[in-house]
């Protein structure tokens, strides 16, 4: 029978938060999968199952949302950077500028727009935007960045990522550079897309905006119009010189026949 003071309420003992504790299980390159007698696979696949793996108890509990999506590290990262190299500084002035400038007539605006704003995207806009993203590419968060860079080009669901590990992330920005690769679409408009085309420097194979492609022709074609202008020149004054010499060698043959009479 049960005794007095097994009759008697006790508070419930709080036992914290459950951890799953590893049994011994072999260890893969993102950790520690379930026992072989619950599942018998001994690699992780995160396309089938994103909660397979198990994290460490001496770890502190995770209690972000799984679902939160990895572009948005890969947008902070970038920040991080701007305000690291002091950059929120003159970006502050230019935001105050640019209030200034709404209260302003829509002629100083225009001007505005056509003699600086025009000629600093075509010229300028693209070394700001290679050292920022550089920055977010050193601190691991390219995968993340050119995520947020396609979500502002093509705003694709399909395209983007949840707490995903690093094999997935490449995977995912391959895909990405693919799609750009086949859009027909001019690159030049959108500076987000010519962000992508950037940041596809610093993978495996680098695309080439048409843009790019139509400065690079340019410029070969002006150095090979400047050397044949150079030639083209040079040959000129050999041509118009050489009358002048040979009247030099004759007068120097008619000094040597007087010297020697």
């Amino acid at each position: 029978m049960a005794s007095m003071a097994d009759r008697t309420p006790r508070d419930d003992m709080d036992g914290g938060e459950i951890e799953h504790q590893p049994l011994g299980q072999p260890p893969t390159l993102a950790g520690i999968v379930e026992p072989s007698a619950i599942d018998a696979r001994l690699a992780f696949r995160p396309a089938e199952d994103p909660v397979w793996l198990d994290w460490d108890p001496g770890d502190e509990h995770d209690g972000t949302d799984p679902n939160d999506k990895d572009f948005l590290f890969g947008a902070l990262v970038r920040e991080l950077g701007l305000i690291e190299r002091r950059d929120d500084h003159m970006l502050t002035v230019a935001h105050a500028f640019a209030l200034w400038l709404r209260k302003r007539p829509a002629k100083l605006t225009k001007a505005w727009r056509r003699g600086f704003q025009l000629p600093y995207r075509l010229f300028l806009a693209r070394f700001p935007a290679l050292l920022a993203d550089a920055y977010a590419a050193l601190n691991y968060a390219r995968p993340h960045l050119v995520q947020y860079l396609a979500w502002q080009v093509w705003r694709r669901e399909d395209q983007l990522t949840a707490r995903a590990y690093p094999p997935v992330l490449q995977r995912q920005s391959e895909q990405i550079f693919a799609t750009l690769a086949a859009d027909k679409k001019a690159a030049g408009s959108d500076l987000a897309k010519r962000r992508l085309v950037w940041m596809s420097a610093f993978g495996r194979e680098q695309l080439r905006s048409r843009r790019a492609t139509i400065a690079r022709r340019i410029v070969f074609a002006g150095f090979g119009l400047a050397l044949l202008i150079g030639a083209a020149v040079g040959v000129k004054r050999a041509l118009d010189y050489h009358p002048t010499y040979v009247k030099r060698i004759e007068q120097q043959e008619e000094e040597r026949a007087t010297n020697g009479e």
